[in-house]
C-alpha cells in the first residue's frame, strides 16, 4: 500500500512541473552529439519540452528513446528521471497502465524516489 501512495504522490508533484525549454537549441544540440550520456540528457529534455507544449506523443517518443539509452550505458539516476515524467505523461494520456509501471520501476532503482 505504500509504494502505491508513493506512485500518486510523485505522480500529482509531476503535474506541477513546468519548465521552459527551447524545441529547436535542443534538436540541434541531439543532431551533433556524440555523447550517449548527453543524448539521454537531450531526449529528457526535449520529452520534457513536449510535454510543456501539449505535444504528449512527441514526449512519450523522447522519454521512450531517453528510457533505452539509460538502460544502454547504465545511468539509474537518469533513468529515474526518465520513468519519472514519462509515467507522468502516460497519466496524462489517460494511460494508466503504463504510467504505474513506471512509476513502480523507478521505486525499484531507488526506494523512496521523488523527481528532482
Amino acid at each position: 500500500m505504500k509504494s502505491v501512495f508513493t506512485i500518486f504522490f510523485m505522480l500529482i508533484v509531476g503535474l506541477g512541473f513546468s519548465q521552459e525549454c527551447d524545441l529547436n537549441e535542443a534538436l540541434n544540440k541531439l543532431s551533433t552529439t556524440t555523447s550517449d550520456a548527453e543524448r539521454a540528457e537531450l531526449e529528457l529534455d526535449l520529452g520534457k519540452c513536449y510535454r510543456e507544449n501539449g505535444k504528449r506523443d512527441s514526449a512519450i517518443f523522447y522519454l521512450e528513446k531517453a528510457r533505452i539509452i539509460c538502460y544502454e550505458i547504465e545511468d539509474s539516476k537518469l533513468l529515474q528521471d526518465v520513468l519519472f515524467y514519462l509515467g507522468t505523461v502516460y497519466y496524462e494520456t489517460e494511460n494508466g497502465l503504463a504510467a504505474i509501471d513506471c512509476f513502480s520501476e523507478a521505486l525499484k532503482i531507488e526506494p523512496g524516489f521523488t523527481a528532482d
